[in-house]
């Protein structure tokens, strides 16, 4: 995806122009991307920080500049459009080197974020590890299965831990790696009890990522409320889900 048309995809998202199948293919996109996850965010900031009137006039200025020294007319193209183009984006980039480095620091870190944004910024697939053990047809069906989900396909990584689930009933590590599937497909309704299952089972390696995954995936369907409970309860542990569930706290 080039530039222009990354930068389009992200307006008509954070616009509500895009419709439900695509705008679920860029969700999942956000998924696994950290750099597109990064662009939305600042897209959406610098999108704040053109609301004031200087800032307006200063897109309106350098679109009048390019329409001259292009030939274009004002009647062939408006000062500024609702979804903003790149000459809004070049009058927020001008506006941020005026006021530094700090406004955007502060800006990337404003608490004033979506679910949804949170969601993106914060979700990173949990790290794929496979072992064979003794059970060869089983440890095949996982191999694919696992495969599948280091390539993020996880609609067939989603095919072959169900079929693995089915041979071992108990397995907590499998229903862990089908709630993230779920997620990565943007169907977080599914993964929930999965991940519920898997953080009931309180000696198991997969428990406070299942609770972390838990709090995103609430994030995921807008439940701030329910997400917040779950962070705050991780939040009192220690380790890395502990120390992640303070800093994601403060933007909720």
């Amino acid at each position: 995806m080039d530039n222009q048309e990354t930068y389009e995809k992200i307006e008509a998202y954070l616009g509500g122009k895009m419709d439900a199948e695509s705008r679920a293919a860029f969700e999942r996109e956000l998924a696994s991307n950290p750099k597109l996850r990064e662009l939305l965010a600042l897209h959406h900031h610098l999108e704040r920080s053109l609301a004031d009137e200087g800032a307006q006039k200063l897109a309106a200025t350098l679109k009048q500049v390019d329409n001259e020294r292009f030939g274009k007319s004002a009647a062939e193209t408006p000062v500024l459009r609702p979804s903003w183009g790149r000459y809004a984006m070049a009058a927020a980039v001008a506006l941020l080197v005026v006021v530094g480095g700090y406004f955007l620091f502060q800006s990337l870190q404003d608490p004033q974020l979506t679910n949804q944004e949170i969601f993106a910024q914060n979700f990173e697939p949990y790290p794929s590890y496979f072992t064979l053990r003794s059970n060869v047809s089983r440890d095949s069906l996982l191999q694919v299965a696992f495969d599948a989900y280091s390539a993020k396909n996880y609609q067939k990584a989603l095919t072959g831990f169900e079929s693995a689930l089915a041979d071992s009933s108990s397995d907590t590590r499998t229903r862990f790696y089908m709630a993230m599937c779920y997620i990565g497909l943007n169907k977080p309704l599914k993964a929930d009890p999965l991940l519920a299952k898997v953080i009931s089972e309180k000696e198991n390696p997969f428990r406070d990522p299942a609770r972390w995954y838990k709090g995103l995936s609430l994030l995921q369907q807008n439940r701030e409320k329910e997400a917040r409970e779950v962070f705050l309860e991780l939040s009192k542990g220690e380790g890395k889900y502990a120390r992640q569930a303070k800093e994601i706290l403060k933007s909720l």
